[in-house]
């Protein structure tokens, strides 16, 4: 169970602190509309939040690095920054995930 805890911890940590306070407040405005009421003023101020998420150096930019490399190495390279191996599973000798990209991190010739 703590394996676990620290393996979806370590997940999170990775996104950018912008876009899990605007997701967190999208998702209680979702919540709190009773069927497609405000629908619309609910979009168009998530969108314009959105649009403007604020990085740090160290968080990944999909939007700056597909700019500067191109799509499909953006996409990779975004696979591999938040990619996190899972645990083993309690009573198995297997593992964790090592899947593609597994342990990747920034480094300053890979994004930009």
């Amino acid at each position: 169970m703590e394996a676990r805890a620290d393996w979806y911890a370590r997940k999170v940590a990775k996104m950018p602190a912008d876009g899990i306070v605007l997701a967190k407040e999208a998702f209680r405005l979702v919540e709190q509309l009773q069927a497609y009421e405000a629908e619309e003023v609910g979009s168009d101020l998530v969108h314009a939040y959105g649009t403007n998420l604020q990085f740090e150096d160290d968080e990944f930019d999909l939007v700056k690095v597909r700019a500067a490399r191109g799509s499909k190495r953006a996409f990779e390279l975004r696979d591999a920054y938040f990619h996190v191996p899972e645990p083993a599973t309690p009573g198995s000798d297997a593992p964790g995930s090592d899947g593609p990209g597994a342990g990747a991190e920034r480094k300053d010739d890979g994004w930009g």
